[in-house]
């Protein structure tokens, strides 16, 4: 089978939970004896668009960089990233297409395949089908927003956060649902990675109950890696977080709570991973002061995960955003750790009995956790407890190419025929510039009449001065008689 997979990174230039997933279905389908075709947008804006092309692990690679004159950061529509998608349909001619994201690339994709004939199946990794924000939280320690999408909820917020002219964000608003919207009817299947986030999407109205049919809760399989032994009972505790480091994830709320647990001396935190803010660690080591052993370490291959993570007790995760699914979750499982988790998506559901569901951002709920966690017998149950099911690649990837021979017997949907939102987008454009021209008609009309008014001004100051000299006007107003 021939599947065209698109996202909005790939790696190794960004490597985030999306694009480990992405990648490892890539490669177990290739592994397969599947012909693999990624386009992959970048988050990196050269001053004009760019194309790249590569082969990584037998996969076909093309990224596409958009210029950095882009700048709607609601509606991510972008005529010149969808010219390049269209011709790499047309010349790659895929029995299939999955749509794994449209941010960094364009807003519709489902729509041009469908265009050709190509059946689609869309993933829904996060939130972003519902809000520009991603994770739904406008701030970035505050609560997870549960309101459905609309113009009354959304656009006072992306005025706030998106930034815009009024009239601008409205449409672009406007236009971003209509092409969610429109991907979704054409998409053959809708796949989710838990029950959680497809009761989350569907409250905050990613799909009509029309669509709910189409959805299909596919565990995703990121990581597979062997269970760990079991550390000593005697000397110091380590507790180990990992992936991309940020408050969002909760690396800092752990290091809060282990500077108040009772038993925070007896722990060592190790820390793994990468963040994209250089000042993230060293705020670690500010809050840690003297109360807390860290073992910072740096981004790691997952491969390396046993090694990076000998000798660790217990893994925390104690995350902030509105889970989806949790790829450090789906390793910390798989190697065997008694987990604690925030009660954010679907974390909750996925862990069973290996571990214990705190408040999310509630430092001293945290902190008993780990009290309890220092007990070696406590530890010991939950990791003798059975998890939630948890996917491997190969399982995810067959799991998936059933969906995808569904989608190719179904055939692409023959209604894309009226929807192409490009026009409305153009018809938008060419509206907006014809009132930019009114406006400069009129800025015109005012400049000559400015300038007529000061030339006018100008003659009658002219013929003042002269008739004053005509009658011996001095500087100061006095005639030339007076003066005598």
């Amino acid at each position: 089978m021939k599947v065209l997979m698109a996202v909005q990174d790939y790696p190794p230039d960004f490597v985030g939970g999306v694009e480990r997933t992405v990648e490892a279905l890539c490669e177990s389908l290739v592994g397969f004896g599947h012909d693999v075709m990624v386009f992959a947008g970048s988050g990196d804006r050269p001053r004009e668009k760019t194309v790249e092309r590569c082969n990584r692990s037998g996969v076909n690679i093309i990224r596409v960089k958009r210029s950095s004159t882009y700048t709607n950061p609601v509606d991510v529509h972008d005529p010149d990233v969808e010219l390049e998608f269209d011709a790499l349909v047309s010349r790659f001619s895929p029995d299939v297409l999955h749509v794994h994201h449209w941010f960094q690339t364009s807003s519709d994709l489902v729509w041009l395949a469908a265009r050709r004939g190509i059946p689609a199946v869309v993933s829904l990794h996060d939130q972003w089908a519902t809000c520009p924000l991603f994770f739904r939280m406008p701030e970035p320690e505050g609560a997870f927003c549960r309101e459905p999408a609309g113009e009354e909820a959304c656009l006072p917020c992306l005025s706030r956060h998106r930034p815009m002219e009024a009239v601008e964000l409205q449409h672009s608003f406007r236009m971003r649902a209509a092409s969610v919207a429109s991907e979704l009817e054409l998409a053959r299947a809708i796949l989710v990675s838990s029950a959680s986030h497809a009761r989350h999407l569907a409250h905050l109205g990613a799909w009509p109950l029309t669509l709910a049919e189409r959805v299909r809760i596919r565990p995703i399989g990121a990581a597979d890696l062997p269970a760990l032994p079991e550390p000593s009972v005697t000397g110091d505790l380590v507790v180990a977080h990992w992936g991309n480091l940020s408050s969002l994830k909760g690396t800092d709320i752990l290091v809060k709570a282990l500077s108040r647990a009772a038993t925070g001396r007896q722990w060592t935190a190790r820390i793994l991973g990468g963040t994209s803010d250089p000042s993230f660690q060293g705020s670690l080591r500010d809050a840690a002061g003297d109360a807390v052993s860290l073992d910072l370490r740096p981004a790691y291959r997952v491969a390396d995960l046993p090694r990076e993570l000998e000798g660790v007790h217990l893994a925390a995760f104690p995350s902030l955003a509105e889970e989806t699914h949790s790829i450090v979750l789906d390793e910390a499982l798989q190697l065997g750790l008694p987990v604690i988790v925030s009660d954010r998506g679907a974390l909750p559901e996925r862990i069973g009995g290996r571990g214990v569901v705190v408040p999310a951002g509630d430092v001293q709920a945290l902190a008993a956790a780990l009290d309890s966690m220092a007990d070696a017998g406590v530890r010991a149950r939950h990791r003798a407890a059975s998890p939630g099911p948890v996917a491997r690649p190969r399982d995810y990837a067959e799991a998936v190419l059933e969906v995808y021979a569904d989608a190719v017997r179904e055939g692409a949907p023959v209604d894309h025929l009226g929807r192409d939102l490009a026009r409305v987008r153009l018809a938008h454009r060419n509206a907006r510039l014809g009132e930019i021209a009114a406006y400069l008609v009129q800025v015109d009309a005012e400049r000559r009449r400015l300038e007529q008014t000061l030339a006018e001004r100008s003659v009658a100051d002219a013929a003042r001065d002269e008739t004053s000299c005509e009658n011996g006007a001095t500087l100061d107003g006095s005639s030339e008689r007076e003066l005598e």
